[in-house]
């Protein structure tokens, strides 16, 4: 009874196969699989062996064609026990392969077929001079007409035809067991395919470029089997004869005709500067498909530098740059070739990517990997190799750049500065200072990535390279620029004001616009910035701002000096140290200082003290001014603040004796003219008391008041100063006392 329910089941599976009606032929075959396993294995297996090729069979559009009946199948097989058993010696996986393969170049042929009909559908459009009803279809037609001329497309089917046959040739049985009906036609071997026949159609890879990707990485898996199976079955399978070698060298003209064509397109759209179409042609490259890599390499190259050739500043232009960088990174990866452009070996991007690989992926536990692990490690192997190599690339451009750029500069500014430069200029130029942030923050960004890549080229250190650069730049007293180059690490920027101080030795005027540009105008910013990053104040100030601050006050007494020589004016508005920023906004208006005599009184603070210069250079500097200049010198200790309190002492000191001296040529001319003399008296009278009272030292009042004045004339001459002060006070106090009572 079974025998007789499998036998029409055969029957009733093979009505529905001829008559392309596949799901009752599925289910008629998973109805006899349960009663007879092995005869509705032995069905599939014919149907894939034979690759769906039988005669009389009336396609429908559900099961259009022989290949699209084998890939069903094969799908159905699959869920059987060994369902390459006894007819082929490789595995499941393989057989699948094959067949797909089969599909796919059914699919080309499907979509050639369909030009070719719309060509002959022209045609007689032509000869019987009849419109197409849509003006679009017509012109759609007629564009690819003009393709046509190119290549005859039915030569293009006898060639698809071939490749077909190849493939359903390696899905024979190849055990010896030949399956019933099959003709010799079939196991004939297969055609001969030169490189120059699939080159003449090119166009047609590049317009089904999908297809023919999904085809070559087929091919790759198929060769990646044939290569890593050594088993004796798989080694004679390979060494069987001329047809499986020839087969073989099909499959890999295939795919190295594809990367051809689509290497040719890129060199044709560089040409034409169509950077989105050689881009888009990207994502179908694969090293590994027969290419030699130099010439991978060369289209990279000139690739690479059209893009980088609108590298001139960091704005609009970079912003263009960086995406169509990031949209070559993203068609890289989406070719999924682990080799993609990895160029050479052993490069410092390698090595950082063999890190990022062994982060969270332990080799000894390999084998222990599950299937979804294992793709996960692979993606990210394959991210890092594209990464890799396109930064190897990038490398070999940016140092032909450098060496290109140092031998055309004199100055030897790093192409990453240069442009960093002419963008701010180019926004203080442009736009207002309220819109120039955001702009020139990420001008600044940009410039720091630069500047890693180069100095990783180049074998420098980003941070020398930085401070060569902008010392270079103060000696040639181009200090806006280096100002610019420093605004990407502003720490930078009080050292190399220091280090350029003596760079510009005798030009007073560009040491303040430098200390103006690199210190006064950001010193408050790097302290508030600092300000919560150390317990005490003290703490905050490093010795190279104590220098920069120290210097400042060496130029306000220059110009002090240099003002007061030339009968001017000075206030603290002029001050370096306490209005550098305004200072630079007013542009110091009014301000006309001998270079001269500011460099004299600099070489003089240079080893002397400034109280002492002060005094030496101006003896008859006021009070006022004395006591400002002083109290503006920069703090750095403590020892420092009570050193400054010993020099407003000697200050008030020297006052004192100033003030006796003048009160006893006051009262002395009370003496014999009356006329308001005895006010000047008491004015520097009031004096001496307050300069007396700011002393602190009680010893020091007297010694180091009396004794000078006693060196005037000797001892006697002191007593009789402070009895003829006595003497003056009386008499003033009698004077006012008469005047009071009149």
């Amino acid at each position: 009874m079974e025998e007789k329910d499998a036998e029409l089941l055969s029957k009733v599976a093979a009505n529905h196969l001829f008559l392309a009606q596949f799901e009752p032929f599925r289910a008629t075959i998973l109805t006899l699989r349960s009663r007879n396993p092995e005869l509705a294995k032995a069905i599939l297996q014919t149907i894939v062996a034979r690759g769906g090729r039988f005669d009389s069979v009336l396609w429908s559009h559900s099961c259009s064609s022989p290949a699209l009946l084998t890939f069903l199948c094969i799908l159905e097989l699959l869920q059987f026990n060994e369902p390459t058993s006894p007819l082929w010696s490789f595995d499941a996986n393989s057989l699948q392969l094959r067949v797909e393969f089969v599909l796919h170049v059914q699919i080309m042929v499907s979509r050639v077929s369909e030009s070719l009909r719309k060509s002959i559908d022209l045609e007689n459009i032509e000869k019987n001079e009849k419109g197409v009803g849509d003006l679009d279809s017509q012109g759609e037609i007629l564009a690819e007409n003009e393709e046509l001329k190119n290549g005859d497309l039915r030569e293009f089917l006898r060639i698809l035809d071939t490749i077909s046959d190849v493939g359903l040739a390696r899905l024979k049985p190849d055990l010896g067991v030949m399956v019933e009906g099959e003709s010799e036609g079939l196991l004939g071997g297969v055609g001969k395919i030169e490189e120059e026949e699939l080159m003449s159609y090119r166009w047609v890879m590049l317009e089904n470029a999908d297809v023919f990707d999904a085809l070559s990485g087929n091919i790759k898996k198929q060769v990646q089997w044939a290569e890593h199976d050594d088993s004796g079955l798989a080694l004679l399978v390979r060494t069987e004869g001329n047809r499986g070698e020839e087969a073989e060298r099909v499959l890999k003209l295939i795919q190295r005709s594809v990367q051809i064509a689509h290497m040719d397109a890129i060199k044709e759209c560089l040409k034409e500067s169509d950077l989105e179409g050689a881009v888009s042609h990207i994502r179908f490259l694969h090293l590994d498909y027969g290419v030699d890599e130099t010439q991978y390499r060369m289209i990279l190259q000139d690739l690479l530098k059209m893009v980088r050739s609108g590298k001139a500043e960091y704005g609009d232009t970079w912003l263009v740059m960086r995406d169509k960088f990031l949209s070559i990174y993203g068609e890289a990866l989406s070719s999924n070739c682990t080799r993609l452009i990895q160029l050479i070996q052993g490069s410092p991007a390698q090595c950082w990517g063999n890190v990022f690989l062994s982060m969270g992926t332990d080799t000894s536990q390999s084998t222990l990997m599950t299937c979804e692990e294992e793709r996960f490690v692979k993606k990210k192997r394959s991210f890092v190799n594209a990464f890799t190599a396109l930064k190897a690339i990038q490398d070999e451009l940016l140092s032909e750049e450098i060496e290109t750029h140092r031998a055309s500069d004199n100055n030897q500014t790093p192409p990453p500065l240069e442009r960093l430069h002419n963008s701010i200029a180019k926004l203080k130029s442009e736009t207002s200072l309220d819109n120039q942030t955001a702009p020139s923050n990420m001008a600044i960004s940009t410039c720091k990535r630069d500047m890693y890549h180069y100095a990783r080229v180049s074998g420098l250190y980003v941070l020398e390279c930085i401070m060569d650069t902008s010392l270079s730049a103060v000696k040639r007293e181009q200090l806006q620029e280096a100002s610019n180059f420093l605004s990407l690490f502003p720490r930078l920027q009080p050292l190399v004001a220091v280090m350029g101080w003596d760079l510009l030795s005798g030009k007073t005027t560009a040491r303040r616009k430098l200390m103006q540009l690199l210190w006064t105008s950001k010193s408050q910013v790097f302290r508030l910035e600092e300000s919560s990053l150390y317990g005490s104040k003290s703490d905050e100030v490093s010795c190279i701002e104590q220098l920069c601050d120290s210097l400042c006050y060496q130029l306000d007494l220059a110009s002090f000096v240099a003002c007061v020589n030339s009968g001017q004016s000075w206030s603290l508005k002029y001050s370096l140290l306490l209005s550098g920023k305004e200072l630079i906004e007013r542009g110091n208006e009014g301000a006309h200082w001998d270079p001269f005599v500011e460099n004299f009184v600099l070489e003089r603070l240079a080893f002397q003290s400034p109280l002492r210069v002060l005094f030496d250079v101006v003896p008859s500097i006021k009070f006022q001014d004395a006591i400002e200049l002083i109290s503006m010198q920069p703090i750095t200790s403590n020892l420092a603040a009570w050193k400054r309190m010993q020099d407003i002492e000697l200050m008030h000191m020297r006052y004192a004796l100033e003030s006796a001296v003048l009160a006893l040529g006051a009262m002395e001319r009370t003496m014999t003219d009356e006329t308001g003399s005895h006010q000047m008296a008491i004015f520097h009278l009031k004096n001496l008391r307050k300069h007396l009272d700011a002393i602190n030292n009680k010893p020091r009042k007297v010694n180091k008041v009396a004794r000078p004045i006693s060196t005037l004339a000797g001892r006697q001459f002191v007593f009789d100063i402070i009895c003829g002060i006595l003497v003056g006070l009386a008499c003033v106090i009698c004077n006012l006392r008469a005047q009071k009572a009149t």
